[in-house]
């Protein structure tokens, strides 16, 4: 949506403009707008989330371990949508990719788990966890 948005406002101000058309140019100022504060809201929510893995940092072969993660929004605003995507090396075993698609409201928390099967030995890092 992100660029088509934008090619899409320019050319109806442009068009507003060159036709002297007063509705149609505070369309554009409604649809700037909205996405000005669009904008603004996001960054807002995304500086007041906070989140917190625990896990056990060894693991065996043939041992499953749980992973916790833990979301806190800590904005005045509540987060209409999150998704998360969680990386995890091939080698530690899941029944799929971790993801995730929440709502997390104003001043709230969510906690989350997964568990890992561990089929090869070896240092392996988790993450990192990716937000849309």
């Amino acid at each position: 949506m992100g660029k088509f948005f934008y090619v899409f406002l320019i050319l109806l101000g442009g068009s507003a403009i060159l036709l002297g058309e007063h509705s149609l140019l505070t369309l554009v100022y409604l649809f700037a707008g909205a996405l000005l504060a669009g904008k603004v809201c996001e960054k807002k929510i995304l500086q007041g989330l906070e989140i917190q893995r625990s896990f056990t940092p060894w693991v065996f072969l043939g041992e499953k371990t749980t992973i916790k993660l833990t979301l806190t929004n800590r904005s005045l605003l509540p987060a209409a949508w999150l998704q998360l995507r969680e990386s995890l090396p091939v080698e530690m075993h899941t029944s799929g990719p971790f993801q995730q698609v929440l709502q997390l409201g104003a001043k709230s928390r969510v906690e989350l788990e997964y568990t890992l099967d561990c089929r090869r030995r070896g240092v392996y890092t988790l993450g990192p966890l990716d937000i849309f």
